[in-house]
């Protein structure tokens, strides 16, 4: 229900009021106040919707009523209806904040009720605005943000309480003592602002350093906006600051990280490829290009479908499993990969997956080095034993028949018969030495040993057996190539080479020796994990020829092994460099490639010159005996018959042990009689 207040002690005026309100305004109660009492007692009340007043009063004036009731309310619609005012009176009354000035008169009744309505409208109308204000300051003074106005020469018209806080003031009378430029750690940022704002009305997301009071600087986030009056004239800026100082670091830290990860992915020996949800390729780094070509097929931005032939699926595991799977290419060259990979969240989140892969190629070749000598270790284990019993049964057979063609006696059948014998038991006494040499047991004659002449004296022996259409080179730095070694057994070295490089160049081709020296040091990579660091020489055999197919090339040093046909090859040449080498504390190295040639590079420990060249001793003939005592131990009966028949023959009187405690009983028993000892390595006790 509408109230209105009557403030009027003339009983008719009220009455001519009321009539006149009423008939045009339903539902309307009316409060009369027609002296101070009532006027006092209605002001506190404070339940009417619009006053009306008149100016003279008995008891006061349409002034003071005015300036009561604003005082009190001052959001209330007041009319002054009167007949004795002026217009000096309803312009001071208008200052004062009242809504209408109506002249108290009959024809001016019905523009009372007009002035009524227009009062009400513009209350609620000023009720409505008065909420909005009030949701807006609410709004302006609590948002978490900094919101602003300065003018364009930086004085501070307004900022709201989070804005003051962010800056460090407690008023903003302490505020606008300083202008707004001031709170620019970069002045430039405020004078490129606003010529921004000039040209373009705004800015969005402009990141600045700012001052706080106490000096300290922020990272900060600016929206402005500039104002303009209807000649376009600027009039203010208005603004938002949010401190992302926060942000900004954790920005920092995460490019910091990015870069960190960038340059572990980059220099991360294996190849790592991210692929969408599609397979295609959204990332590679730089050792995953490296085999771009040879194992992916497919670069960034291509989809791929497969590796080495298998679907990518195939490489897939599911954390926390880790599983390498082997991938071959067949090339050339033929190269061995691991790979492993994960999809990056659950199967159809889009996040797509992640490979990995490592070249493998050396590690396994490596592996298979060491596996190949570990088995010719044991296989020279077995042959060492073998060839020791069988040159016990040859000794026997060589040293009888060398007894029996002493004789003068024989007829010169029997003698050819004898001959040979001896000619096909010395024969097998050759594979036996050859089998010795591989497994490292056979006697060796060590001495100083310069390979640069050795080389060119055998040069000169085998250019008369190998082939005119194979060309021999030999190519050596200056200097000398000095290692401890027998000479005879480096010349079988290289003989057994020079023959297989011969046989593996049929239609003629290129037969190169090179020597050289390489440096070993401690933690570089050496072609063996028991090469020690030192200064090594390097002597190479290569040829032209038809290569070693990878399934041949592991067994190559095996004894007996062969690919020449029945009668062409025994399989113990390579055994027996082998051997020979490993006897010198040396290592060999096969570099090969089908239909291009091989090259084996034998490593020998290089050893200071000698001041002086090594004697050789004097061939002299077979010694005659004079009754001298000769201990023999030997656990082989038959060998050591043998030794009884032989030096009887030559005049020598001989003692036997069958074992090592028998000879040093039998020793310490004619210690005075006894010239030489003779003996074997290995024997029962």
């Amino acid at each position: 229900m509408l109230k209105i207040m009557l403030i009027d002690d003339d009983p008719n005026d009220r009455l001519l009021v009321v009539r006149e309100l009423s008939k045009e305004l339903e539902g309307v109660e009316f409060e009369h106040v027609t002296d101070p009492g009532s006027f006092s007692q209605a002001m506190q009340n404070d339940e009417c919707d619009l006053i009306i007043t008149d100016y003279s009063l008995r008891w006061s004036d349409g002034l003071k009523v005015l300036k009561e009731v604003k005082s009190r309310r001052p959001d209330i619609p007041i009319i002054m209806f009167t007949g004795t005012g002026s217009e000096e009176i309803a312009v001071k009354a208008m200052k004062m904040g009242l809504d209408d000035y109506v002249l108290k008169s009959s024809r001016h009744y019905i523009r009372l009720v007009v002035s009524v309505k227009a009062a009400l409208e513009r209350a609620e109308d000023r009720a409505r605005f008065s909420v909005l204000e009030r949701r807006y300051h609410h709004l302006f003074n609590n948002l978490p943000l900094c919101v602003y106005r300065t003018t364009m020469d930086g004085d501070w018209l307004d900022i709201n309480r989070s804005g003051l806080d962010l800056f460090g003031f407690g008023s903003m009378e302490e505020l606008i003592q300083k202008k707004a430029q001031e709170m620019y750690c970069d002045g430039s940022d405020r004078v490129r602002l606003l010529e921004t704002l000039t040209r373009d009305g705004g800015i969005s997301g402009w990141r600045v350093r700012m001052f706080k009071k106490d000096g300290s600087c922020f990272w900060a986030k600016l929206h402005s906006r500039l104002v303009r009056d209807e000649k376009g004239d600027a009039l203010y800026i208005d603004g938002i600051i949010e401190d992302i100082t926060r942000l900004v670091e954790a920005e920092n830290e995460l490019r910091q990280l990015v870069s960190t990860l960038d340059t572990v992915v980059e220099h991360i020996p294996e190849g790592i490829v991210l692929l969408g949800e599609d397979h295609e390729i959204s990332l590679a780094n730089p050792a995953a290009e490296k085999y771009r070509e040879s194992l992916l097929g497919a670069g960034v931005g291509d989809k791929l479908e497969k590796i080495a032939g298998r679907a990518v699926e195939q490489y897939l595991v599911s954390p926390p499993a880790v599983l390498w799977h082997s991938a071959v290419v067949d090339g050339p060259p033929r190269m061995l990969f691991e790979l492993a990979g994960r999809r990056i969240g659950e199967s159809g989140s889009g996040k797509g997956m992640v490979l990995v892969f490592r070249d493998v190629t050396g590690r396994k070749e490596f592996e298979e080095k060491v596996h190949s000598q570990e088995k010719l270790a044991a296989v020279g284990q077995l042959a060492a034993g073998i060839a020791h019993d069988f040159n016990n049964i040859l000794t026997g057979i060589i040293g009888y028949s060398e007894m029996l063609l002493l004789g003068e006696e024989m007829d010169v059948k029997a003698r050819q018969k004898i001959e040979a014998i001896l000619s096909n038991s010395q024969k097998a006494a050759q594979l036996v030495r050859q089998v010795l040499d591989f497994s490292r047991k056979s006697l060796s004659i060590m001495g100083p040993l310069e390979l640069k002449g050795v080389i060119k004296e055998f040069l000169k022996f085998i250019e008369r057996t190998i082939p005119e259409n194979i060309h021999i080179t030999f190519e050596s730095e200056d200097g000398s190539y000095i290692v401890n070694a027998d000479e005879t057994k480096i010349q079988q070295v290289l003989a057994n080479l020079a023959v297989n490089a011969k046989d593996a160049m049929p239609e003629g081709g290129e037969l190169q020796f090179r020597l050289s020296k390489i440096s070993v040091s401690p933690g570089s990579e050496a072609i063996s994990r028991d090469m020690q660091p030192g200064d090594w020489v390097a002597v190479t055999v290569a040829d032209s020829g038809s290569g070693i197919p990878p399934a041949v090339r592991a067994h190559i040093f095996e004894p007996f092994f062969t690919t020449k046909g029945i009668s062409k090859g025994t399989g113990l040449g390579l055994s027996q460099v082998y051997g020979i080498v490993k006897q010198h504390k040396g290592f060999i190295d096969v570099q090969t490639e089908t239909g291009k040639g091989t090259g084996f590079i034998i490593y020998l420990p290089s050893m200071d010159e000698p001041s002086g060249a090594p004697g050789k001793d004097n061939v002299k003939s077979i010694p005659k005996g004079h009754g001298e005592t000769i201990l023999v131990a030997e656990d082989d009966n038959e060998v050591l018959e043998l030794f009884r028949a032989v030096f009887a023959e030559l005049g020598y009187k001989l003692l036997a042990a069958s074992n090592g405690k028998d000879a040093v009983n039998v020793f310490q028993k004619h210690l005075d009689e006894i010239n030489l000892v003779i003996t074997d390595l290995i024997m029962p006790e």
